[in-house]
């Protein structure tokens, strides 16, 4: 489920939805951006947020986070930044609810991405606490627009976060009471062979800290294989298409007879690497569906670049993994 993007929309549009993800981040962020909060809530949140900065300004040391520094999560953390981190983090635990601290952390994450993520140059502590507090006054703003859209629905969807493998989703599914099996299934999985960092934040060249775990306060002991579901080396690519084969066949039998599976997928090698991925597909039991190309009057494949590509990424130009593909498939009879 990525970020909850998905989620969101399928909440605003009234649709019953269940999001997955292996990643404890994607699971905090799709939680936290479809938990409505109540008047009440964005209430206390904004009086909170009139008393930090004085508080801020006040001095004194922050809490314990010796744990993490130990356990290695302020790696690469620039000193002033970490600082300004702990002392917010401090504050946003005296926060009424989880929901509510919930709600912070996630606009702390988006200032921290903002500061550290394919940079070298750094804000100062003051440039980063007023930046938290802009970020945290946007999201305020949008999860009112959220509220309000979701309240002149004429009934609440049901939105599911779960952080479980596809071979534990049904027993976590009827948990929740999700009575309908999905008819719908809307996916990006990681891509065979892309490295792409999507447990840590990368600062200063190649370095890399896994500072969002410390945020949203969940430990994460898994390399960059575990969420690509291999390495880029031949036998990681090998692993990438029986895990693509393994996970597929595990959500099969929980859809419905007519469901339809719609992904967008990139690949490093397009030449083998996509019939590859065709006959996963295929051996988890689902048949591909041709798509018609209107301006053209035939069926073909769809492809686009891809947006908001990190600059180390960028600077490598028209790369095969540069260009994602649209693939709609049905389920199997």
């Amino acid at each position: 489920m990525g970020s909850g993007t998905t989620l969101v929309e399928a909440l605003v549009h009234g649709r019953h939805a269940v999001g997955t993800d292996i990643n404890p981040l994607a699971h905090f962020l799709a939680r936290t951006k479809t938990t409505i909060l109540s008047a009440q809530d964005t209430r206390e949140i904004e009086s909170w947020l009139e008393g930090v900065p004085t508080k801020l300004e006040a001095g004194g040391d922050s809490g314990n986070h010796s744990d993490w520094a130990e356990d290695g999560y302020h790696k690469n953390l620039p000193w002033p930044i970490r600082k300004a981190m702990e002392r917010l983090l401090d504050q946003i635990d005296h926060l009424e609810s989880p929901k509510q601290q919930r709600f912070a952390r996630c606009a702390l994450l988006h200032t921290g991405q903002w500061a550290l993520d394919c940079t070298t140059i750094y804000p100062t502590a003051a440039e980063f606490r007023a930046q938290f507090y802009a970020d945290l006054r946007v999201q305020i703003k949008q999860i009112q627009e959220l509220t309000r859209t979701v309240s002149a629905l004429p009934e609440k969807p049901a939105i599911v976060c779960l952080d479980v493998p596809a071979e534990n989703l049904e027993a976590k599914l009827w948990s929740n009471k999700i009575a309908k099996r999905p008819r719908l299934v809307l996916t990006s999985p990681p891509y065979p062979g892309v490295h792409v960092l999507y447990h840590r934040w990368q600062i200063q060249g190649r370095k890399e800290t896994a500072v969002p775990y410390w945020i949203i306060g969940r430990q994460d002991g898994h390399t960059a294989a575990h969420y690509t579901m291999g390495s880029r080396s031949p036998t990681g690519v090998d692993n990438y298409f029986e895990s693509i084969t393994d996970a597929f066949t595990n959500i099969r039998d929980l859809l419905s007879p007519k469901a339809t599976v719609v992904q967008i997928v990139a690949f490093t090698d397009v030449g083998t690497q996509l019939a590859r991925y065709l006959e996963a597909m295929e051996e988890a039991g689902f048949s591909q569906l041709e798509i018609r190309i209107e301006d053209k009057k035939s069926t073909g494949h769809m492809w686009r670049q891809v947006p908001l590509r990190k600059w180390y990424a960028a600077l490598q130009g028209p790369t095969s993994s540069a260009q994602e593909l649209l693939l709609i498939h049905h389920k199997a009879d």
